[in-house]
């Protein structure tokens, strides 16, 4: 409970001074309460208790989720930095992150699912923090993918830079 809210003020100000914005960080954090809430899904529907791995899982699944946006905004950033239009530039962005994005999340949740649903053994207190984990990444994608780009042309369009 401590540590959660920590991490996201701290995840905030290094994002902050990265991109000399108070706004980019925000819409790059703004992914994290929609992995947060399909990783609690994933504990519910597989009716799994909340646990201390569960939680280590969506702290290590929100710090994936903030990468994958950063990558999107960061080259968005580039773009719009060598001359294109906003719109122009997330399109060409998120075109050309959707494979890395893909394959960074999809690997990583491929490589959860035996450690999730007990393949060759299970373990109690590793599956919930894999099913958070897993869930958290493949739930959120579509959300990196397609809401991050849109928020990005809502909230920059009207400026120049």
């Amino acid at each position: 409970m401590v540590v959660f809210p920590a991490a996201m003020v701290a995840i905030y100000f290094v994002l902050a001074v990265m991109f000399n914005s108070l706004l980019q960080p925000l819409l790059i954090m703004a992914v994290i309460p929609f992995a947060v809430m399909s990783a609690l899904m994933a504990l519910v529907i597989h009716l799994q208790p909340m646990s201390l791995f569960a939680l280590i899982g969506v702290l290590g699944m929100t710090g994936v989720v903030v990468n994958n946006s950063l990558v999107l905004i960061n080259r968005i950033n580039e773009l719009r930095e060598q001359g294109l239009a906003i719109l122009d530039a997330t399109i060409d962005a998120a075109m050309s992150r959707l494979r890395p994005i893909l394959m960074t999340s999809v690997t990583t949740v491929v490589g959860l699912l035996p450690l999730a649903y007990g393949l060759g053994g299970t373990d109690v207190y590793m599956g919930p923090m894999s099913l958070t984990l897993g869930y958290g990444l493949l739930l959120s994608l579509p959300v990196v993918l397609l809401v991050i780009p849109a928020i990005y042309v809502m909230c920059f369009s009207r400026s120049k830079k």
